[in-house]
């Protein structure tokens, strides 16, 4: 895994998250009385979401029970994933929460500054492990032109790096990346991109429709992080179907403690 502490990523194809993929996207396709093998599948599916879209409740009530579905939550404990997971530094991999869905499209954001993110690094908001990594895997191809991830490579080398504030919530000061390169990850079906908490990137801005899931991994044999009492970010509130963001009230931390990633990313 060179590459990935080359560049703070990795992309890597694995077969049998493909598998599953498929049978999510039957799932979806069947869930909205779509032919899961019709090749505009996506470009119904979104129109099918749209129309869930005018009642906003219905709509993100099917994406929750959805996402919660067994196959989808399934993907977390695949052994190619948890397998990349580990080769990438984390020993003994904890969910920071279950897992995302990402649906991008311009009729389906109610704010665009919380979907198009600006540069930033996950390390600001997450406090978890010091070596905490994301995987995040589309449902079907994403081009260039496809709402993908920009990147910084070697970004997560630069250790935690100072913000601003945005309607996303932060982002790294331009200053200090400005001049770097970025990088759009293209990505075909059945890859996965796993990268840092410290990489700077950010959501592309050309597109028509994208489904994703993201998954974000602590380590749970991180000293340090049970030195915190294996603090996470975003509880689950019981009975409620929402998570509480618990961000500003990591105990005994602040953001200089993640300031070195040191050589764990």
């Amino acid at each position: 895994m060179s590459r990935y502490f080359d560049d703070g990523y990795t992309v890597k194809q694995l077969p049998s998250v493909a598998v599953k993929l498929k049978e999510i996207n039957s799932l979806l396709g069947n869930l909205l009385g779509v032919n899961p093998e019709s090749k505009e599948l996506l470009k119904i599916v979104h129109t099918e979401l749209v129309k869930k879209f005018a009642n906003r409740d219905n709509y993100f009530g099917f994406l929750k029970a959805f996402t919660n579905s067994p196959i989808v939550q399934s993907i977390s404990a695949d052994l190619q994933l948890i397998s990349l997971v580990r080769e990438c530094g984390v020993q003994n991999p904890s969910l920071v929460t279950p897992p995302i869905l990402h649906v991008v499209a311009k009729d389906l954001i109610l704010d665009e500054s919380k979907v198009f993110t600006p540069p930033h690094q996950d390390v600001i908001s997450t406090k978890g492990s010091i070596g905490q990594v994301v995987v995040w895997i589309p449902l079907h191809d994403v081009l260039v032109d496809g709402y993908g991830i920009s990147a910084i490579p070697g970004s997560h080398k630069l250790g935690t790096l100072e913000t601003d504030s945005s309607g996303f919530g932060h982002q790294v000061k331009p200053s200090l990346i400005q001049g770097l390169p970025s990088k759009y990850l293209e990505l075909s079906f059945g890859d996965a991109v796993i990268f840092s908490q410290y990489l700077v990137h950010h959501t592309h801005t050309v597109g028509d429709f994208r489904m994703a899931l993201s998954f974000r991994f602590n380590d749970i044999s991180d000293a340090d992080w049970a030195k915190r009492n294996y603090f996470v970010s975003f509880e689950r509130v019981p009975v409620k179907s929402h998570f509480e963001d618990l961000r500003d009230e990591a105990p005994n931390v602040s953001i200089d403690y993640f300031s070195n990633p040191g050589t764990s990313t």
